[in-house]
């Protein structure tokens, strides 16, 4: 078969254990995620049949595409012929293996994800592996390098930060934006797939997961940025509201160039000059009481968006209105009322962090 995918031609099969898929809706996720920087070098790990290592090839001076199945490296080659590309580098290998003692400035991989009972299906089950692939990135990172992942893991239901915890390597800023938590059966409903002997492969999943006290399983994007140094790893935590969306790595790259800026201190926020982005909706409501209309809190959303919004309270919509890159941000402050100059400071960070405004000096 030959699939389509964003000016793409992909060579994929279906119906068998070391099948090659086309483009899935994960895939699909993770291309529209990846940063939009220019790189030198960049990895597809499990490239199946290269939609991402073709994706990156338009943006990078040199790709390389690795993965376990030989079968998916010739599909890859053949994509890559079809669609005019010539600048990826075909490896076989188990993960990191065929790139030892290699640094790349952007890694990508849409490991096997799906936590079952099951190992039929390279591309699809083993989610055991995922930890190890991302605890690994930072060796294959320079400084500053990026590596973007989809990733499925086991949590308690009040809880999926916790485990993520162990997965970030040292000296890495990770960005981790939860989507979804299911619970087993739902999870299993999902993935098992029809036929007659769906019941009796359902019986087995729930059955594995209650061997296991496995009580939910979260789906994420999440995002490594190595550091300078070898440090204490660093992790933002941020809830979806929404699916996220094509070219949603430019919100992505925003909220890093944010996340350094609001780093350094206030003053360096209060001196910088801050607009809100293109692509902003607010969404701001009014209530009727005791006779009169009282404003309520607005909602911030973004497209292209990595699924995140936020919150500004009714008092410190005027600050958002003045955040257009001709001030200072410390001269918009003075603008608020006294009591409100510190909660908008420290609003205007999370902005910033959020990837909703930025310095106008960055604006493109």
């Amino acid at each position: 078969m030959i699939e389509e995918f964003d000016g793409l031609r992909l060579v994929c099969d279906r119906e068998r254990p070391d099948v090659v898929q086309g483009v899935t809706s994960a895939a699909r996720t993770l291309a529209g995620l990846l940063v939009q920087r220019p790189v030198r070098t960049a990895l597809d790990l499990g490239t199946g049949c290269g939609v991402l290592a073709l994706t990156m090839a338009r943006r990078a001076q040199h790709v390389v595409a690795s993965d376990v199945n030989p079968r998916a490296l010739e599909f890859g080659r053949r994509s890559a012929h079809l669609s005019g590309i010539a600048n990826v580098e075909w490896r076989q290998g188990d993960w990191y293996a065929p790139v030892r003692g290699r640094r790349f400035e952007l890694i990508a991989c849409n490991p096997p994800y799906v936590v079952s009972p099951e190992t039929r299906l390279l591309f699809r089950d083993g989610s055991d592996a995922t930890a190890g692939v991302v605890r690994t990135a930072a060796e294959y990172l320079v400084a500053g390098g990026l590596a973007e992942f989809l990733i499925n893991w086991v949590h308690e239901p009040d809880d999926w930060v916790t485990p993520l915890h162990d997965w970030i390597p040292p000296g890495c800023d990770a960005l981790v934006v939860h989507h979804a938590t299911m619970r087993p059966g739902q999870y299993a409903e999902t993935w098992v797939p029809a036929g007659p002997d769906r019941d009796a492969r359902m019986a087995r999943w729930l059955e594995w997961y209650r061997d296991r006290d496995i009580k939910a399983i979260g789906a994420a994007f999440l995002l490594l940025r190595r550091r300078e140094d070898d440090g204490a790893a660093r992790l933002q935590a941020l809830e979806a509201s929404t699916a996220p969306t094509p070219r949603a790595g430019l919100h992505a790259e925003r909220m890093l160039r944010g996340t350094d800026l609001a780093s350094r201190g206030d003053e360096a926020l209060r001196a910088a000059a801050l607009a809100v982005v293109d692509g902003v909706r607010v969404e701001h409501g009014t209530r009727r009481r005791s006779g009169e209309w009282q404003p309520g809190q607005a909602t911030l959303r973004v497209v292209p968006t990595v699924g995140v919004q936020a919150v500004v309270p009714a008092d410190l919509l005027p600050m958002l209105w003045g955040l257009d890159g001709t001030r200072q941000l410390g001269a918009v402050l003075t603008d608020l009322p006294g009591e409100n100059r510190a909660e908008g400071l420290a609003l205007a960070r999370r902005l910033v962090e959020l990837g909703f405004v930025e310095a106008a000096a960055d604006r493109s």
